[in-house]
C-alpha cells in the first residue's frame, strides 16, 4: 500500500481546498495546450496524482496555482511524449513560454472573466442561450447550428455578433473601474 505523503489530516484538507478551487483554472490551462478535452481531462488526472504526491514539496507563501501549472506543463510535456505518433500543435518550448505568460497574466485572465460573467448577464436572453449552447456543447458549430435551427454561417455571424458585444463590455467595465487592460 502507497504511503500517505502528508504529514497529518490538516495537509490532506488544504491540499484538497486548494486542488478544488484551482482545477478549472488547471483544465483550462492544460487544453489550451493540448485543444482536446479528452485529452486534457487525462492530463489533469495525472497532474492531480502528482501534485498529491509533491504536496510536502508545495511552499505555501507561494501560489498553488502557478505551481500546479507548472507540474501540469511537466505532465502535458510526458504526455505528449508518450503519444508521439500524434500529431504535436505546439513545440515544447512553445508550451513553457506560454506557462510564464499564462502565471504572468493569471490575476488580468481572472478579473476579465469575472468581468466577462457580469457582462453575460447584460445579454438578452436569446444571445445568452446562443453563447451557453456553444460554448457548453461538445458538437461542431455545424451541430449547434443544425440543433438551433439556423445555418453554421447565420450561427458563426450571431456569435460573432455577440462576442464583439461581450468584448466591448469587459472592455468598458474594466476602463470604467480602473484597471489595467
Amino acid at each position: 500500500m502507497e504511503q500517505d505523503n502528508t504529514e497529518n489530516g490538516s495537509d490532506r484538507e488544504s491540499f484538497i481546498t486548494l486542488y478544488a478551487h484551482y482545477q478549472l483554472d488547471i483544465y483550462r490551462y492544460v487544453l489550451s495546450l493540448l485543444k482536446n478535452s479528452a485529452d486534457a481531462q487525462d492530463v489533469v488526472q495525472e497532474t492531480a496524482v502528482v501534485l498529491w504526491k509533491k504536496f510536502n514539496s508545495y511552499e505555501p507563501e507561494t501560489s498553488f496555482k502557478a505551481w500546479a501549472c507548472r507540474i501540469a506543463l511537466y505532465e502535458t510535456m510526458n504526455y505528449r511524449r508518450k503519444r508521439a505518433n500524434r500529431q504535436r500543435i505546439l513545440s515544447e518550448k512553445v508550451m513553457q513560454e506560454l506557462t510564464e505568460v499564462y502565471i504572468e497574466n493569471d490575476s488580468l485572465l481572472e478579473d476579465r472573466r469575472q468581468h466577462l460573467s457580469n457582462c453575460m448577464t447584460k445579454l438578452s436572453p436569446e444571445d445568452s442561450e446562443l453563447i451557453k449552447e456553444r460554448y457548453s456543447s461538445q458538437g461542431t458549430l455545424g451541430e449547434v447550428a443544425e440543433k438551433i435551427g439556423v445555418t453554421a454561417n447565420t450561427l458563426y455571424k450571431r456569435l460573432q455578433r455577440v462576442r464583439k458585444q461581450l468584448h466591448e463590455c469587459i472592455n468598458h467595465t474594466i476602463a470604467s473601474s480602473g484597471e489595467a487592460s
